[in-house]
């Protein structure tokens, strides 16, 4: 009879351990995953930054007053930052709720600083 209880004790020590194994290989996946669509997001800001310079020297290069240059550079920076707010939400809203403990970020400034943070442990290990 005891081995019998010690048989089913097994299986389900077997199966909690398992699953806690388990879970905890996916968090860390969910976690370098998050970590790549934020250096994506930061990577895409980085080139739109750059188009925006060279759109604003094409626009001083056709002779367009300074006055429209000042508009065109109030209203891509508004767009860009309501882009950064949209794209961070949709980037959390993607992911599953039981996941949402796996550090995502609530704002831009959240995400580039985990971000930072995470070069820099790569270049100090």
């Amino acid at each position: 009879m005891y081995e019998l209880l010690w048989f089913f004790g097994g299986i389900l020590t077997y199966r909690l351990l398992a699953f806690l194994l388990n879970y905890g290989y996916l968090l860390i996946f969910v976690k370098e995953i998050n970590m790549l669509g934020m250096t994506l997001l930061a990577s895409i800001v980085d080139d739109l930054t750059l188009i925006k310079k060279l759109k604003y020297k094409i626009l001083e290069e056709s002779n367009i007053d300074e006055e429209s240059i000042k508009m065109f550079k109030l209203s891509d920076e508004q767009i860009m930052e309501a882009w950064k707010g949209v794209a961070i939400s949709k980037f959390t809203a993607v992911w599953p709720k039981k996941f949402h403990a796996a550090s995502t970020p609530k704002t831009w400034e959240e995400a580039m600083t985990a971000v930072n943070d995470h070069y820099k442990e790569q270049i100090w290990k």
